[in-house]
Parts: structure tokens; sequence; C-alpha cells
């Protein structure tokens, strides 16, 4: 079973993603901050963000 860590929405920018955490709670995403304070970013930055708390 995969495991399910977050969620990037296409903003128009390549280079600037939504990003959103997964919750196991109660199996939703939740808009989230990334390790550098902004709710968008590279596809890069947040899986970083998510694979640290996530993973660590």
């Amino acid at each position: 079973m995969p495991t399910k860590l977050c969620r990037l929405t296409w903003t128009g920018d390549p280079d600037s993603w939504g990003f959103a955490f997964y919750k196991y709670s109660d199996d939703r995403y939740e808009p989230s901050i990334s390790l550098d304070g902004s709710f968008a970013g590279s596809p890069e930055s947040c899986f970083d963000t998510a694979a640290q708390l996530y993973l660590q």
C-alpha cells in the first residue's frame, strides 16, 4: 500500500505549487506550509518538507 505524504496543486507557475499534508487521522489533505514558511513552493521543496516530517 502506498504511503500518502502530500498533495501538490497546480498554480499556473511551474516553480510554485500549492502544498497540502495528508492527515491519516481523518483521511484528508490539509493546506500546509513548507519548511521555508510558504504555502507554495517547488515540487522538490514540498516533497522534502513532507518527507522530513513524516519519514524521519
